[in-house]
């Protein structure tokens, strides 16, 4: 993966193997705890170049260093949060405590994605920041990138 991210209605990625083209799925709402104030307000699809931390393995991938970040996501993110890293990680980060080197490949192979962590951004374009959240990337976007890599 060389770059991903969201528009608020994508989520988009590109490959070392086809550099400069953009495969893109559904960029649904992170999911996550919404301060009360902004309860019932709707949340813009993911939005922005965060992912590219998590992608790198830090963010959601490095969830089970930051237990009060993991505990705020608790009822949000996928059961599977702290094992995604181990599968999906393909090298071991010299001087960090964490897994890095996702790969479309990968992915598609294991069918997981990542776990991206984002703010949660009130939909109308209002109030801005309303909450911090978690979404994952469409499969189908990796999958498409890979086939039309092989052809």
């Amino acid at each position: 993966m060389t770059r991903v991210g969201g528009n608020g209605i994508d989520f988009g990625l590109q490959t070392a193997g086809d550099p400069g083209r953009w495969r893109t799925g559904a960029g649904t709402p992170p999911r996550g705890p919404v301060a009360d104030e902004y309860q019932g307000l709707p949340v813009l699809g993911a939005i922005g170049d965060s992912a590219v931390v998590d992608f790198f393995g830090l963010g959601g991938a490095a969830l089970q260093h930051a237990p009060l970040t993991l505990a705020g996501h608790e009822d949000f993110a996928p059961g599977d949060v702290l094992d995604l890293p181990g599968i999906l990680m393909e090298v071991e980060h010299p001087p960090l405590p964490i897994r890095t080197g996702v790969s479309a490949s990968r992915i598609a192979e294991t069918g997981l994605v990542p776990v991206v962590l984002l703010g949660m951004i009130e939909g109308r374009g209002l109030e801005g920041r309303i909450g911090g959240g978690s979404f994952q990337p469409s499969l189908a976007a990796f999958q498409y990138a890979l086939s039309e890599q092989a052809t």
